[in-house]
């Protein structure tokens, strides 16, 4: 009995580390120099770094199911890479647009980046982008963006100072009046705007990494495998235990 309930503790001790989400996700990467994001395998999902990808398809892509894009240099295939997600996206695939997919010289091109698609525009300028803030205007509280997370801590050191696309919805706005969250709605899953650098190490705090987890399951409608929430593996521990104490009583 001992053993199984020093066992169960540590499952509590260990659940106490890992930041669970409603669905776990194989998110593909797509980066340039876009920094760590190591921290979404906390909230269950497995990610694939995709760095600066030449000649890139829609197909390279077809076993994710979500794919997050940033970087802080520019692509050397910009346009093909846009062009893949769409395709991506119009066969299903959530796909999250952060920081500095729009920004200057940075910003991404192709398919992806056209009304319907990107809710965000471009920001022409390549400055002026280095702006720490919190979330000001909250158009919409009850977005699954923001499911677990305390929305006045979520903040950004970086945003674009762009605006929203025809026909895109917008969640929320930072503090400095820039577009924070906007999503499209595509056939079978959502292209997510988000206003924000995801590799940040100053500013994304458990908070802000969560919406950005938060934002890959909503880009996919819901999809990826169930997780546990840290409440059913206690009564599943109990649940054990139990039946380890009533196996104890009857062999006496």
């Amino acid at each position: 009995m001992k053993k199984i309930l020093l066992i169960i503790l540590s499952v509590l001790l260990f659940l106490g580390t890992v930041y669970t989400s409603a669905f776990a996700l194989n998110v593909g990467y797509i980066n340039n120099g876009g920094g760590d994001v190591n921290y979404l395998t906390n909230f269950g999902h497995s990610v694939t770094y995709i760095d600066n990808p030449v000649s890139l398809t829609a197909g390279d892509l077809a076993g994710y199911d979500a794919v997050m894009v940033t970087s802080s240099s520019a692509f050397s295939d910009s346009s093909g890479v846009g062009n893949a997600l769409a395709d991506y996206a119009d066969l299903g695939g959530g796909v999250v647009l952060t920081e500095f997919c729009f920004q200057g010289w940075w910003a991404l091109e192709g398919r992806i980046m056209t009304p319907g698609y990107s809710p965000f525009g471009i920001d022409p300028g390549s400055t002026g982008y280095p702006i720490y803030n919190h979330l000001g205007s909250v158009y919409d509280a009850s977005s699954p963006l923001f499911d677990g997370v305390t929305i006045g801590i979520v903040a950004t050191q970086y945003q674009a100072d762009m605006a929203v696309t025809i026909g895109a919805s917008l969640i929320a706005d930072w503090t400095s009046g820039r577009h924070a969250f906007a999503y499209n709605i595509l056939a079978d899953s959502k292209v997510v705007g988000l206003n924000l650098f995801p590799a940040e190490t100053s500013t994304n705090d458990l908070d802000t990494r969560r919406l950005i987890s938060n934002a890959l399951i909503f880009s996919t409608n819901g999809g990826g495998s169930p997780v546990p929430e840290p409440v059913t593996m206690l009564l599943v521990g109990f649940g054990l235990l139990g039946l380890a104490g009533l196996r104890r009583k009857f062999r006496k």
